[in-house]
């Protein structure tokens, strides 16, 4: 470091909220010159907020222990200095503290000048508290439902970005009432450490809904478009049907720009017109692609698809679409293993109803096996429908195929479908989910429950008869500001439909793994024949962990996991509960958490299986 900067810092250097335009140029000149990192951030003086929080909303955060020791240590930016003292000013205003001031006070770390220590001096000043609220209203409008609106109390702190998010909810709440030149203004004035606050609402007057007009319809029917607006005519205004109505437009696809204006307002007429424009999406397409691999069975194998499709078909807002897979082994030896030809059919509205509805015919001709000398064909339909209700989502489907074997007889190719594990599936399901996470892909706060109904076989035939019900609930809390606690049950039952219960082992419930019961091998835990898991038809699962940041974007993670899946109901221990125990690290990524982690079995009833490492995408829950 240059003697210049060296003398820049031998005194204390501070920052004042009100004075950062002055005191920063000279900060901004001497920093430049070198390469400083942060080794400490501090807060002095805050009583109503914790340095845990304050930490955690500015940008240069305390350094962590794992970040001095390995010397990673945020660069010092003084835009972000002069960002995070408006961030923390912010907090406070925000929490009644209307006249606090925030001094950043910089020093060396003693035992190296080129890391520097921030303390933040804070001097929250008085708690503001609302202690009077005027309403100047005109009759007509409920003054109840204003308050309700309001949501503010007497002697309740005072936060003015509050009372500014609360004005702008009333003048929605006041135009949904039919007044769109309605006028919202709202004042505070201080009294010693008191607030009192008027507001004043002018309605305008009562107007309709009148003709709406269309532009930018080329390729799609004018009605697709009405069945998706909420707005009619001779109906009262309402800016939430004209918000819903183009969230509506714009969840079908078909349209890039969707706007939704007034005409001519400004006489403030009885009714206003709307006008409509949309800018469309391309609606066809067209794709190919090519999957090289191998499996057990060949050495090298390649996968060739090609699919056509259209989201708006004959300028319905229904989808079309066309593809064909070939399946085939090349290199040691050339011959087409299978192939297979979808036609798909996505429907957003059935029934005049908004149920979106997807139909499936799919078709895979004869193919032979050469080693074995029969051949295979499959075909069947798919039939899934979807009914949505906020976070709430209902489903269900029809699934029924057929397999047929050539070139042996009835008994060999019985004995064909029990070697090669070909089965006739057919089933009704149903499925219900409701989703409160924050998140889904990394939640911190919320539930998610999903329980889900197949109906197997039974009169729909096929090889399999079975009834499995399956029902699972994750919870997300944050008992501390960057810690997420998150705890999982899942059970599933499987029942008969018929006398005889006949279900193959691959749609029986096993466990074990990254994602059930970290520790063990994966599915390595249910009934066992002959040292191989064959499965059962009682699951029980329950998981408890707690997430917290470490570095960056590293995570950290302790989990405890149980389960066990037993063959029938009579034969249901809890002492044969599995259980493990483990601590693991996630990289978040934009698709997700890459997860490594270290499970520990806890229970004695494995000896053959010891610790288990696992990586896999996403967390189990």
């Amino acid at each position: 470091m240059s003697n210049y900067l060296k003398k820049a810092f031998t005194i204390i250097v501070i920052l004042r909220s009100n004075l950062i335009p002055l005191l920063l140029i000279v900060l901004i000149f001497s920093i430049s010159l070198s390469d400083q990192r942060v080794y400490q951030v501090s807060f002095d003086g805050n009583k109503s907020i914790s340095d845990w929080n304050l930490n955690n909303s500015i940008i240069l955060k305390n350094p962590t222990w794992i970040q001095r020791l390995l010397t990673i240590l945020p660069k010092f930016e003084i835009n972000s200095v002069k960002d995070d003292l408006k961030t923390i000013r912010a907090l406070f205003v925000d929490k009644g503290f209307l006249e606090v001031s925030i001094e950043a006070i910089f020093a060396y770390n003693k035992s190296d000048s080129d890391y520097i220590m921030i303390k933040y001096s804070i001097n929250e000043g008085i708690l503001y508290k609302i202690s009077e609220i005027s309403l100047n209203i005109p009759k007509g409008i409920d003054s109840s439902r204003i308050l309700k609106k309001l949501d503010m109390n007497i002697d309740q702190h005072f936060s003015p970005y509050d009372l500014d998010a609360k004005s702008i909810e009333l003048r929605r709440f006041i135009e949904d009432k039919g007044y769109p030149y309605s006028s919202v203004i709202t004042k505070y004035a201080k009294q010693d450490s008191s607030i009192n606050i008027t507001i004043d609402i002018n309605t305008g007057k009562k107007t309709y809904f009148g003709n709406i007009t269309y532009k930018g319809l080329l390729k799609t029917k004018k009605s697709l478009l009405l069945r998706e607006l909420t707005i009619y005519k001779g109906n009262l205004y309402s800016s939430t049907s004209i918000q819903k109505s183009m969230e509506n437009l714009y969840q079908t696809g078909l349209f890039k720009i969707v706007t939704l204006d007034l005409v001519d307002t400004t006489s403030q007429p009885d009714t206003v017109n709307l006008e409509l424009k949309v800018i469309e999406r391309k609606t066809g397409g067209y794709g190919f692609s090519l999957d090289f691999g191998a499996d057990k069975n060949y050495d090298f194998t390649v996968k060739a698809i090609a699919e056509w499709s259209n989201r708006n078909i004959f300028r319905s807002g229904n989808a079309l679409s066309i593809k064909g897979l070939a399946l085939s082994e090349v290199v040691s030896r050339w011959q087409i293993l299978s192939h297979r030809y979808e036609l798909s059919s996505y429907r957003p509205w059935t029934f005049n109803k908004k149920i979106p509805t997807n139909f499936v015919i799919f078709f895979e001709p004869e193919a032979k096996n050469v080693d074995l000398g029969f051949s295979t064909r499959r075909y069947g339909v798919n039939l899934n429908s979807y009914l949505y209700n906020w976070n709430k989502i209902h489903s269900g489907g029809l699934s029924y195929e057929v397999v047929d074997i050539f070139g042996v007889s009835e008994d060999q190719a019985e004995q064909i479908r029990e070697d090669q594990g070909i089965s006739i599936s057919r089933k009704i399901n149903y499925t219900f989910q409701t989703d409160t996470r924050d998140n889904p892909i990394v939640p911190t706060k919320g539930i998610y429950f999903r329980t889900s109904v197949d109906f197997v076989g039974s009169f729909l035939g096929g090889d399999e008869d079975y009834l499995k019900i399956d029902a699972s609930l994750s919870n997300y809390i944050k008992p501390l500001y960057n810690l997420t606690y998150a705890n999982r049950i899942l059970v599933g039952i499987i029942g008969r439909t018929t006398r005889k219960l006949n279900i193959s082992t691959p749609n029986k419930y096993v466990t074990g793994g990254a994602n059930s019961i970290r520790g063990f091998d994966a599915l390595s835990i249910g009934p066992k024949e002959n040292s191989s898991v064959i499965g059962g038809q009682i699951l029980f699962l329950l998981n408890f962990e707690v997430r917290y940041p470490i570095i960056s974007n590293i995570w950290g993670n302790f989990f405890i996991d149980f389960g066990q899946v037993w063959l029938e109901w009579k034969d249901i221990n809890p002492t044969d509960i599995r259980a493990s125990m483990g601590i693991g690290l996630a990289y978040m990524t934009p698709v997700g958490p890459i997860r490594l982690e270290r499970g520990f079995i806890l229970t004695h009833l494995d000896p053959e299986q010891t610790a288990k490492w696992h990586i896999s995408l996403m967390y189990p829950f």
